[in-house]
């Protein structure tokens, strides 16, 4: 569900989500074949902060990329659905990633 609340908070950004914890080598592969050059990725908020881990263990492995970690305003973007405060602060976060064209966002759910 985090993918569809990214689609409905900003349809115009392009969005992606790995359909699990981490991202393998088959993703960044996938990613250098589309031409993809910034990431703005945007992990669940835990209280365990394996989320913030791996953004920077992101930005430290894949230099090819430039890589902007986006801060989800709700313990994740499908949570920000239900409340109208912190769903207007995700599109905020959003919107101001739009001129970066052909950026990609990531969502990766503790849910898989």
């Amino acid at each position: 569900f985090n993918l569809v609340a990214l689609r409905i908070a900003e349809p115009r950004l392009p969005s992606l989500c790995s359909l699990s914890k981490r991202m393998s080598d088959d993703h960044w592969d996938y990613l250098k074949i589309l031409g993809v050059e910034r990431l703005y990725p945007m992990f669940d908020v835990e209280k365990s902060r394996q989320g913030e881990a791996a953004m920077d263990r992101m930005e430290a492995t894949h230099r090819e990329f430039k890589v902007m970690p986006l801060r989800c305003p709700a313990k994740d973007p499908s949570d920000a659905l239900k409340h109208p405060a912190k769903f207007e602060a995700l599109r905020r976060t959003l919107t101001e990633a739009l001129p970066a064209a052909f950026a990609a966002t990531f969502t990766l759910d503790d849910d898989e």
